[in-house]
């Protein structure tokens, strides 16, 4: 779509891949002091920070889901962070796009007769409608 407020641009050349986490999804606690994301949907807690910038954190395994960090949080080695890595794309606009597409994301991306996992490529090859950046501002506000 281009039509003077949105570009469609490759998600790929917009995002950055956070590390790969050491945490299994079993470091989840119910006295934990910061979020905590593994491949469901529930949001759990933990005792350790990995993180403090905003990313997106989606499951890799199973069903599709897809969480915000904003700050001071952890991920299991079950998910797979990104975050936005030019001023084009706002991480928070990112999510509320992956939410949106969840459904199309859970049947195109996931693969396997068992357990299914996620195909980041199919991901990092999505197009998406890029707002100006005022624009996805006040989206992301509503």
């Amino acid at each position: 779509m281009n039509n003077g407020y949105f570009k469609s641009v490759l998600l790929k050349n917009h995002i950055a891949e956070l590390p790969k986490s050491f945490l299994p999804a079993s470091a989840a606690n119910d006295m934990g002091y910061y979020d905590f994301f593994c491949s469901s949907a529930e949001k759990k807690t933990t005792d350790v920070c990995l993180q403090n910038a905003p990313a997106v954190i989606m499951g890799t395994g199973g069903v599709a889901s897809v969480h915000l960090g904003q700050s001071g949080y952890s991920y299991s080695t079950d998910t797979w962070g990104i975050r936005s890595r030019t001023c084009e794309l706002d991480t928070e606009y990112l999510y509320y796009l992956l939410q949106l597409r969840l459904e199309e994301i859970d049947y195109f991306a996931f693969e396997g007769s068992g357990l299914r996992h996620l195909r980041k490529d199919y991901i990092r090859n999505m197009l998406i409608d890029l707002p100006k950046k005022e624009v996805a501002l006040r989206i992301v506000q509503i």
